[in-house]
Formats: structure tokens, sequence, C-alpha cells
């Protein structure tokens, strides 16, 4: 149960992660930041807990409130510049906080030892879970009741005025600034929103690990951010925990076995998903749930409706078809023929369907009439004697 408690959290923080990039990329933007804004949350929480020994929870909300900071004050001048020039800067804006780190040395006494992180060595001893008795079921919960709080909260945001805003900048940002909409405002807005988030993520990511180091933060994990709510779809927070699953839950964990062939499988996959719904998998369920709808329902009502006149055309369908199986050596099964009719109903092959239900009964009403005809006819017929 470990390994699932593990991948349990992980989920977790990858959909808060995913979440931080969904928010951002609702204005049009995309933003390759959210690795150091993650970095900011891990290491500020890891501090305050560790080396402060605050309680776990107000940890959180300073981790991400830093990030959001952060992220304010870095959004002015990068929100200036559009398209790929963004992607630089906030890439430009990621490798800088992850060198920070990579250069940031602070620890004080605690007891025998020293606690804090060294620079390159990263930052170990993150043990406010095992200290105070956590176990993994309590740690996977808490994980993912904060994700479910920080998806409950996207939710809401998005579809709130805020959402819309959102969306309309993100759609086309001089008809809304024509409407009135302060695109500054909105842009830096959603940035500091996508860093909170991040930043919350980073302070769960690196509680549950118990050691960081500037490695963790790079391109990679970035890339992953802006994945998942793409591949999930744009449209609804909870294909962004969609995608999760699938990458880090089927790509990464379930072809494991593969070794490092996976890598070469990793992306051809995602490429492939994409293909199959270009509107992330949320469009998925949506396209089934109307073909459902459209198809199922009509064509087990068109099935029944067939059926019941293919008995009053044409006679004893059902026991036409059970005697010719029964020639056959084969049991007819009544539910198992109507099943058949439903799944022809339904894809299309109605044509089909008609034609299995009406030729019995045409034929079984042709015999019975070339039968009473030749009985009739012989029985008018003279016999001849010597």
């Amino acid at each position: 149960m470990q390994f699932w408690y593990g991948l349990a959290q992980l989920v977790g923080v990858h959909t808060i992660l995913g979440l931080s990039a969904y928010v951002i990329l609702q204005t049009g933007q995309v933003s390759m930041a959210q690795a150091g804004f993650l970095a900011i949350g891990a290491y500020v929480s890891g501090m305050l807990t560790t080396m402060g020994g605050w309680h776990i929870v107000p940890a959180l909300l300073v981790g991400g409130v830093t990030a959001a900071v952060v992220a304010t004050i870095v959004g002015f001048p990068a929100l200036r510049v559009k398209g790929l020039m963004f992607v630089v800067a906030t890439i430009a804006f990621g490798e800088a906080v992850r060198l920070f780190w990579f250069n940031f040395t602070y620890q004080v006494k605690q007891g025998a030892d020293m606690v804090g992180p060294v620079g390159g060595e990263g930052f170990k001893q993150i043990r406010y879970f095992p200290a105070n008795g956590w176990t993994d079921l309590d740690r996977a919960l808490f994980i993912l009741g904060l994700m479910a709080i920080v998806m409950a909260g996207v939710w809401w945001l998005d579809r709130s005025r805020v959402g819309v805003v959102l969306r309309a900048v993100g759609e086309d940002d001089l008809a809304a600034q024509s409407v009135g909409v302060n695109l500054t405002a909105v842009k830096v807005g959603a940035f500091a929103i996508s860093g909170f988030i991040a930043g919350i993520g980073g302070s769960l990511y690196s509680h549950y690990t118990t050691h960081i180091e500037h490695l963790n933060f790079g391109i990679v994990l970035a890339t992953f951010a802006i994945a998942y709510p793409i591949v999930g779809g744009l449209h609804n927070v909870f294909g962004t925990l969609a995608a999760v699953i699938f990458i880090q839950g089927f790509l990464v964990e379930g072809l494991r076995f593969l070794g490092d062939w996976r890598n070469l499988l990793f992306g051809a996959l995602i490429v492939v998903a994409m293909n199959v719904s270009p509107r992330g998998f949320v469009s998925v369920y949506r396209d089934l749930s109307t073909y459902w709808r459209r198809r199922v329902y009509s064509g087990a009502i068109f099935t029944v409706v067939l059926i019941i006149v293919g008995e009053a055309a044409g006679g004893e369908v059902v026991a036409f078809v059970d005697g010719l199986l029964g020639r056959s050596g084969l049991q007819f099964n009544h539910m198992a023929w109507i099943a058949f009719l439903v799944v022809m109903a339904v894809w299309s092959w109605r044509g089909l369907a008609i034609l299995i239900v009406m030729i019995p009964a045409g034929l079984q009403r042709l015999s019975g009439v070339l039968r009473d005809s030749l009985g009739g006819s012989a029985a008018r017929r003279p016999r001849r004697t010597a």
C-alpha cells in the first residue's frame, strides 16, 4: 500500500502544479515559471517548519503568499511582452530561481545537528510529517484534501465573473481592453494567483519528499506543469486531474518496466492523446455522453419498435430463429438476440437490423402461403383411376 499512498501524494502535488498553470493559461499566456514558484514555496515552508518549528498549515500559506508576491513583482515587467518572448522571460525567471537556491546556504543548529538548505547539496531533513507521527495514509489524505480544496477554488474562479474576464483576455485582449478591462491588472492578478497555487504545491512537495534540491525544479518540471492542463483540456479543471493520472500514473509509473524505452514512448503517447482528443481529455467524456444520449437511447427505442413491428408483420420471428438455431445444434438466447439488435441499431446498421427481423418473418409468411397454396391445389386436383 505504500506505493499507492506515494502515488496518491505525487498525483495531488502535480495536480496542484497543473492547476497553477491552468489559471495563467486562461489569459492566453504560456508560463514556464511554475517550477520557480514551486521551488519558492518548497524552500520557504521547509525552513519555517524545520528551522522555525511552525505548524504545517501556516507554513504552507506563507510559502504560497511568498510565491504570489514574487510572481506579482516579476509579472509587471514580464507581462509587457507576449508570445515566445514571454515564454523566454519565464524560462529565465525559473532558471534564476533555481540557481538562487543552488547558491543559497542558511543553517541553524538544532541539538547536535545543523539544519537548513546547503547550496548544491539541497535541503535535507524536512521531517515534519515523520516527527509528528503522520503515517503514509495521513499524508496522502492531507495532500489529496488540499488538492480538492484548490481544485474547488479554481473551479469556482473559473465559473465566476473573474473567470469570464480571464477567458475574454485570453480570447482577444484588444477586444477586452476596448470594453474597459484593465489588461495589466488581470494578467498580473492571474500570475499572482498562479504563483500562490504553485507555492502551496511546492510546500507539500518538500514535506512529502523530505529532501529537495535545485535540480528538482528544472525545465522538465515546468514543461509538466503546462502539459497537464493542455492535455486535460482548458474547459474544465477536472481535465487537469485526468491528465496527471494519465501522465504520472500510466506513462511514468505504469511503463516503468520498459526502462529507458519509456522516455521514447512518453512524448509519442502524449502526441497520440492530443490528436485523439485535441480539446483535452474532458472532451472525450462530453463526446461519449453526447453519443450515448443521441445514439444509444434512440437505438434501444428503435430496436424495441422494430421487434414489435416484426412480430406483427411476420408472426413468430423469435420462434423462427429459435428453430433455425435448433437445427444447427445451438441454443437460442432471447437476451443475446435483443442485445445483438440493440448493437446494430446503435451503430447505424438499422437497415441490416430491419432485414434480419423482417426477412425471417417474411420467409415464414411466404412458406405458409406456399404451403397452403400447394396443399389446396393438391386437394382440388382430380384423382386418376385406372
